[in-house]
């Protein structure tokens, strides 16, 4: 699929929420309560939600059953908040966002229609001020020096990172990812903060 058609006119997937409740509440007949992530092959507060409120029905039912759930974000802030204030609790939600760039001028460049990392960020610290668990996908990394450099301004109100290499851009090849996966793990070790590399840094190691 091509990228115009891909962010063309986005339409909710046939039955998503009726399958979402029927699977949240199985979930909960059985005993079998696990975390919810939402999402990783889309975003859950893209624009449409605004309209279409797909995923604040599905974490209003979550939230009543009581199921834990996980959500990964490219919004701000100024997108998210009335999610943390008004129906979101901190003991079942863990709130992460995708940073790529330090720089607000290169998100608007690489990451268009997105917040830029300025928001993201706010979003990260107010979810923390909040006391909702946080954490970080820096995934795609675009530069070592990107990577380490957000994980310093932020690892003091986010609990966990997950780090993961830059694929199928030309991008990639301006990196040597052994060695960014010996620094990135060095420093996070030093620094003391949680991590994960994705399976496809660490087998670098």
């Amino acid at each position: 699929m091509k990228s115009d058609e891909f962010f063309n006119d986005p339409k909710p997937r046939k039955d998503i929420l009726e399958n979402h409740f029927a699977d949240i509440d199985k979930m909960v007949a059985e005993g079998d309560i696990q975390e919810v992530f939402l999402c990783f092959t889309c975003d859950p507060l893209q624009p449409i939600e605004g309209t279409e409120e797909i995923t604040e029905r599905a974490i209003r039912h979550m939230e009543k059953m009581g199921v834990p759930y996980r959500i990964l974000t490219k919004a701000g802030y100024q997108q998210a908040k009335d999610y943390l204030l008004y129906f979101m609790s901190p003991d079942l939600a863990t709130i992460g966002s995708t940073l790529v760039f330090c720089k607000d001028k290169h998100s608007e460049r690489f990451e268009p229609g997105a917040p830029v990392t300025s928001d993201r960020l706010n979003l990260l610290w107010q979810a923390h001020r909040l006391k909702f668990k946080t954490w970080v996908s820096l995934e795609p990394v675009w530069t070592p020096t990107d990577a380490i450099a957000l994980i310093k301004r932020t690892h003091e109100f986010v609990d966990e990172f997950r780090i993961g290499k830059l694929n199928y851009h030309p991008q990639s090849k301006n990196v040597d990812w052994v060695k960014f996966a010996r620094e990135i793990s060095d420093f996070c070790d030093d620094l003391g903060v949680k991590y994960t590399l994705k399976e496809d840094l660490r087998r670098l190691l």
